[in-house]
């Protein structure tokens, strides 16, 4: 019994010591870990900024499409499903 408990204490020190290794190399890990994230945050960033450019374009495309529709004596799509959504 008591080599049983023995063996049960030491399992648990090495588990504790290779939990603390751990923990005691994360702040070492830090500075590349903020970098890692600071690249991640400004990729995101890139490409929502490819959808804001996108929606513009189609915007802007639909405002031309209904300018030279209204030219043209044909109603806007855009117009037309609005009515019928109301």
């Amino acid at each position: 019994m008591v080599e049983e408990k023995g063996k049960i204490y030491e399992r648990s020190v090495h588990e504790f010591d290779t939990q603390a290794g751990k923990v005691a190399s994360y702040p070492g890990r830090m500075p590349e870990d903020k970098e890692n994230h600071q690249k991640e945050i400004l990729e995101t960033f890139k490409g929502f900024q490819y959808f804001d450019v996108l929606a513009s374009f189609h915007q802007n495309a639909a405002a031309m499409l209904g300018e030279h529709l209204s030219r043209l004596g044909v109603q806007s799509p855009i117009d037309v499903a609005a009515a019928i959504a109301t």
